[in-house]
């Protein structure tokens, strides 16, 4: 058996529409735009619960709706695409002047090309000129 329950609801100047919080059990308030449920009483606006992604920002364009201000290298409605990784996290993390390129070949989406004293994925090993030398013509002398 179901059962309906009626409640009444009273206007705010401010907040919209308001339910009783004895009903809160057994109704669901609708808020007016600009409101949260459960009691109508929060301000709440469109960017509260935005869907923007890697880092993207939501900007209120319109009264409660969004657009997403996507970060450099990322692209789409939700910055949910990840265009250029090199733009995206690629350029901060290739240290020691090491650059950066766009690549399938590797899991993180780019590689980064180092100085030729520096070594590791992005560039953060200091193997010295020396080193850096033999191994630029990849020569292996013994007393290295």
């Amino acid at each position: 058996m179901n059962r309906v329950f009626a409640m009444t609801m009273s206007r705010t100047e401010d907040s919209g529409w308001s339910c009783p919080p004895s009903s809160l059990s057994i109704c669901r308030c609708i808020c007016a735009p600009g409101f949260a449920p459960p009691l109508c009483l929060a301000p709440y606006g469109p960017c509260e619960a935005h869907l923007c992604l890697n880092g993207g920002i939501c900007k209120v364009n319109e009264e409660h709706t969004y657009d997403c201000s996507c970060a450099p290298g990322t692209t789409g409605d939700y910055c949910d695409t990840i265009s250029d990784y090199c733009e995206f996290v690629g350029n901060r993390k290739c240290g020691n002047t090491g650059k950066c390129s766009n690549t399938n070949e590797s899991i993180r989406g780019f590689l980064c090309s180092c100085e030729w004293e520096y070594r590791g994925a992005d560039c953060e090993l200091f193997v010295g000129k020396l080193a850096g030398f033999y191994q630029m013509f990849d020569v292996s002398p013994s007393y290295l």
